[in-house]
């Protein structure tokens, strides 16, 4: 008999790790998008990308099969990187105009709609209806 494993329980340690290992280009590519919306040409890969990035963290579960607590996903995708620190986000939005195409950005604005968008997520993947279609409506 075969068996295909679709999901995997993992400790609780590991799946935090997993998702602290994407949580930088989560972080970027969000931002990227919500600073060009639909106007740059590569919207559509930073979106296929990002996709890809939080599907992966939605696929692990800790052992039990339950998902991570919502707090335990904000926490991994907002709090560790960039919780309201204004300076952090201004200096990641620099850093992505340099190579992406000036454009007026208020960082404040930017930092808000992560917040936003983050909550929203981490409550979905915690009751296992997460979908991306959930980012969409910010742009």
């Amino acid at each position: 008999m075969i068996y295909i494993l679709t999901e995997m329980a993992l400790e609780r340690k590991i799946v935090i790790s997993k998702i602290r290992d994407l949580q930088d280009e989560i972080v970027e590519h969000l931002m990227k998008i919500l600073i060009y919306g639909h106007s740059n040409q590569n919207t559509n890969h930073w979106k296929m990308e990002l996709e890809g990035w939080l599907a992966k963290c939605y696929k692990y579960k800790v052992k039990g099969g339950e998902r991570l607590k919502a707090k335990d996903y904000f926490q991994l995708f907002y709090n560790d990187l960039i919780e309201n620190d204004y300076e952090v986000v201004r200096l990641m939005i620099d850093s992505i105009l340099k190579r992406n195409g000036q454009k007026e950005v208020n960082p404040i604005t930017i930092n808000k709609k992560m917040e936003s968008i983050f909550k929203e997520v981490s409550e979905a993947m915690a009751n296992n209806r997460y979908d991306f279609n959930i980012i969409e409506k910010y742009l």
